[in-house]
């Protein structure tokens, strides 16, 4: 999949990018994107808070629920189809504040605004529902409230909070849906999330209607001692010292074992994210973030921002597996004290990314490990099967 899509973006943008989102909607893939949980969690949460602030107030919404205003010259097919769609999530209808034209590839679609948010000078949608001109809904994308959505999503997230906390789910404050229905989408076809938040900062997501992760922040009395420890000896080992305490979030797969998600937001090295599993106090992460792909594309210039990631591109995907791998084999042992060097490694060039920026490592009898590289090459994160 090309993408078309070189503005200079936030981390959130870039990370949809690399994971293949697409250029339409790209902002609205990030918000929900549950790749990006395994990793750092605590990232969808600032996400959501973002959300809410950027957002048209919800008196404004149920004031005008259901006006089309200024919608005049749009197939009201394709209005009853977004609305329809919407209809699935929520009890009312939404309002739209404008549609635009937005492209899929090569088929042009119509993107409903319901709120929008603004990135420096430049305003973009932000909740929208997105339909081709056959009246095929593709991407939706809606933050509303609990009391909000109609019965059927509400016993779906009762189920999921009373699996995840064994407890009801009155709590819940925030509800954010995503929806995809196109291969364009990393997501993908038929595709749904639903992420729910409380204000103890808890969460749940469902895919498809059940509950496939659930999480949420920390503070740092909460965190058992020797997870700490665990996480302090990694970060030690990879040559940083931190300048404060990190940020802690806690994250698991239903039936799966917690793991604590910690990012040292200043050190020597720079952001590092350390996760490590309950329990074993298993190292399962471990990332340099100032040494990302991610930073390589954050700093291309504005004037020559196509030109310049073209070239990140082309230098990250001409690497060689054999190169790769040696470079993998000494950052994992000088990172994590990992020896890979009887590891069977391959490229992973299955995504829908155009950035093939990773390298998968198995051995019988071992759990997978995925490095990660960045435009020079360097390892700057591993992540560990549970």
């Amino acid at each position: 999949m090309k993408h078309n899509f070189y503005k200079v973006l936030s981390t959130a943008a870039l990370a949809a990018i690399i994971a293949g989102a697409g250029t339409v909607g790209v902002m609205r893939a990030v918000q929900a994107a549950p790749a990006a949980k395994s990793a750092v969690p605590q990232e969808a949460a600032q996400a959501s808070q973002a959300s809410q602030t950027s957002q048209t107030s919800q008196a404004e919404k149920t004031e005008h629920a259901g006006q089309t205003a200024g919608l005049n010259n749009v197939d009201q097919k394709l209005i009853d189809a977004a609305q329809a769609k919407l209809k699935e999530f929520v009890k009312e209808p939404v309002a739209f504040l404008k549609a635009e034209t937005a492209k899929l590839g090569d088929e042009e679609a119509v993107c409903f605004v319901i709120s929008e948010t603004k990135m420096g000078s430049e305003t973009s949608p932000n909740e929208n529902v997105t339909v081709k001109r056959d009246g095929t809904v593709v991407n939706l994308y809606l933050s509303t409230s609990y009391k909000e959505l109609n019965d059927n999503v509400k016993a779906k997230l009762d189920l999921a909070w009373k699996q995840a906390y064994n407890k009801d789910s009155s709590g819940i404050e925030r509800v954010f849906v995503h929806y995809t229905n196109s291969e364009f989408y990393f997501t993908g076809l038929d595709y749904t999330n639903i992420t729910a938040a409380n204000g103890k900062k808890e969460s749940v997501d469902l895919i498809n209607g059940k509950l496939d992760y659930s999480g949420g922040k920390l503070e740092e009395q909460e965190v058992p001692a020797a997870i700490n420890k665990a996480a302090a000896e990694a970060l030690s080992r990879a040559g940083a010292t931190a300048k404060g305490s990190p940020d802690v979030t806690f994250g698991n797969k239903p039936n799966g074992k917690k793991v604590y998600y910690f990012t040292y937001g200043e050190t020597n090295k720079g952001e590092v994210k350390v996760n490590v599993e309950e329990t074993t106090n298993r190292l399962l992460g471990l990332s340099l973030e100032d040494s990302s792909l991610l930073k390589d594309l954050s700093q291309v210039s504005k004037e020559n921002a196509e030109e310049e990631t073209n070239a990140i591109r082309e230098k990250v995907n001409g690497y060689g597996l054999d190169e790769l791998k040696k470079a993998a084999v000494e950052q994992a042992k000088a990172m994590l004290n990992l020896d890979l060097s009887d590891y069977a490694a391959k490229r992973d060039e299955t995504s829908k990314s155009s950035y093939h920026n990773s390298i998968v490592f198995t051995k019988e009898g071992a759990p997978g490990v995925t490095g990660y590289f960045n435009a020079k090459g360097f390892f700057h994160g591993f992540n560990i099967e549970q």
